[in-house]
């Protein structure tokens, strides 16, 4: 380091500390990814959000009349018809656990046994929605709507019918871990860099630490406006829903970083004030054996 001119230790500095502020975000984003892909109660949460609005919003209304016309009925209902059957509360009860059994199917392990009885879900909807048609004057054969159903709720699954977060959730930890482990050496790497090229180490590292602290700050409160920005409304999209629900999680994640990190700007002051508080003996004070005798 001490062959390097002024000049190029300056561009070596800049381009050093440049790369590590690139690796902070790759190591936040890796520890906040693989929290996230490691949080049963977030996956289960936003799955749940894409089911239910990609069920409710997306499928229902178009295969129910179909059904509806499929079952003997000559004229489409009406859409008013079929908002209120679906607003019933027997009908929004056999959703909910139709729903919920389509979560726990979807956040089954791949290979493991699936406890969810989606066909059993597919059943009571079917005959609450045939039920209250036949209420408001629309005798309806709960069979085409159970086929209509159950092809609706294997469609949110994989290929199998089970498995599709969990295999996806599981992909996604193992990419993280990488991301974090890269982050994490690059942050070292680059700043001892940092710290060998500069004059004054420790307050190098009291303005790496604050970099981190301010990294980490910023990423949760991208975190916070992105659930906010995607989905303000709290359901416009299926995919919106899902990424608003992820995004409003773990955020403690960066939170403990941004913690960590002011945690040792705080040790490097009190290191660099220590180092600067004066050591000379106040005016006036003698030393006793510096007195010359009277006599």
């Amino acid at each position: 380091m001490a062959v390097l001119t002024p000049r190029l230790r300056s561009l070596a500095l800049a381009t050093v500390l440049w790369l590590f502020g690139l690796s902070t975000s790759v190591l936040l984003v890796g520890l906040w990814g693989r929290s996230v892909a490691n949080d049963g109660m977030t996956l289960e949460a936003g799955a749940r959000a894409v089911l239910e609005s990609e069920f409710v919003t997306h499928r229902v209304n178009g295969w129910l009349v179909e059904g509806v016309s499929a079952a003997g009925n000559a004229a489409d209902p009406e859409q008013g018809i079929i908002d209120d059957v679906l607003a019933a509360e027997r009908v929004e009860t056999a959703m909910s656990h139709l729903v919920e059994e389509a979560v726990v199917a979807a956040l089954t392990p791949p290979g493991e046994p699936v406890e969810a009885d989606v066909a059993g879900a597919v059943d009571e909807f079917a005959t609450a929605v045939a039920s209250e048609l036949a209420s408001r004057g629309l005798p309806t054969d709960a069979e085409p709507i159970r086929r209509a159903a159950l092809a609706a709720a294997n469609g949110m699954l994989d290929d199998e019918g089970t498995g599709r977060v969990a295999q996806t959730a599981n992909r996604a930890r193992s990419f993280l871990t990488k991301v974090t482990g890269v982050g994490l050496a690059a942050i070292l790497l680059f700043g001892w860099l940092a710290v060998r090229l500069s004059e004054d180490r420790v307050q190098q590292i009291r303005s790496l630490a604050n970099r981190l602290l301010v990294s980490g700050l910023t990423f949760a409160l991208f975190l916070r406006l992105g659930a906010w920005a995607v989905d303000p409304s709290g359901g416009r999209s299926p995919l919106a829903t899902g990424s608003a629900v992820l995004l409003s999680s773990n955020g403690h994640v960066p939170l403990t970083v941004a913690v960590t990190a002011a945690a040792v700007v705080a040790a490097a002051g009190v290191v660099i004030r220590s180092r600067r508080r004066p050591v000379t003996a106040p005016a006036g004070d003698v030393d006793d054996d510096e007195l010359l005798p009277l006599g």
